[in-house]
């Protein structure tokens, strides 16, 4: 993830790095949980790596093994698709195609179609709890019990649609990939039914290289959208022990996570969208 963010690193990079990673509260949900994420992340580390080094298939195999272990990763493929970046999508097609051939040569048909059976049933179900930190669970929270759950997914949909068009603006005329690719990776955090703070270690590649792009600008917005980004995510706070905010305005307190995704979504477009910060090799 350091070689991916700078050429070469000084022993001070190796500390900011250590400490951005080691600090972060939901690295330590992961290792008491289990959870995938690991893979996921080593897997995301690869891919901006061969993305900084422009070798776009291969970024895209490597980014097509984080998608296979989390699914909602599918929505960062809109970068791709913008910047028709097409040797990615390759590549991302190829790696799902030959790890799909080798579950169904060794499961067969059967299972393949119980895990798709199962994907789309999870996607399509509403998910409320206070350990989803998704925007639409998070409306949900606060306004849900009297505008009913058809009300939340239309105005999680219309708000996402409006991100989606600031990402879009953001990364209109940025040079580089990886940068580009950041605010959509972003918004795989913010719109799918289920985000769970272990899933928040994904984002180290990103948070790494947004951290020693800052230098590029010397802008302290910037420097202070990462510090309260870092903060949101990073932090351990939890109200799940108080049922008072659970629901209501009271759970507008629950939102810290999704706050501090939508500081990293601004943080990321805001690097995207500047010549100084873009065009920086």
């Amino acid at each position: 993830m350091l070689t991916a963010a700078k050429k070469a690193p000084s022993r001070e990079d190796i500390f900011i790095g250590l400490f951005l990673i080691f600090s972060f509260w939901p690295i330590r949900e992961v290792l008491h949980l289990g959870q995938v994420c690991f893979l996921t992340t080593f897997f995301m580390a690869v891919s901006v790596y061969f993305m900084k080094r422009e070798r776009w298939l291969l970024a895209g195999i490597a980014l097509s093994l984080a998608i296979l272990t989390k699914e909602y990763l599918v929505i960062s493929l809109l970068a791709f698709v913008w910047k028709r970046n097409w040797k990615t999508l390759a590549g991302v097609m190829l790696g799902v195609f030959l790890v799909k051939l080798t579950g169904i040569l060794v499961h067969g048909w059967p299972t393949e179609l119980a895990y798709w059976k199962y994907i789309f049933g999870f996607g399509g179900n509403f998910h409320s709890s206070i350990n989803n930190h998704s925007l639409t669970s998070t409306i949900y929270r606060i306004v849900g019990q009297p505008a009913g759950i058809p009300f939340c997914r239309v105005l999680s949909l219309s708000i996402g649609s409006i991100l989606i068009c600031l990402a879009l603006f953001w990364t209109r005329r940025t040079a580089d990939m990886a940068l580009s690719f950041f605010p959509f990776l972003a918004l795989s955090f913010i719109l799918p039914p289920w985000i769970h703070e272990t899933h928040y270690i994904i984002l180290y590649p990103a948070i790494i290289a947004l951290w020693f792009s800052l230098d590029a600008g010397e802008r302290y917005v910037d420097y202070a959208l990462f510090i309260a980004m870092y903060l949101l995510l990073g932090l351990r706070y939890s109200l799940i022990s108080f049922p008072a905010f659970h629901s209501g305005a009271l759970a507008l307190f629950t939102a810290g996570k999704l706050a501090g995704i939508i500081a990293f979504f601004v943080l990321a477009g805001r690097i995207a969208s500047r010549p100084d910060y873009a065009l920086r090799k």
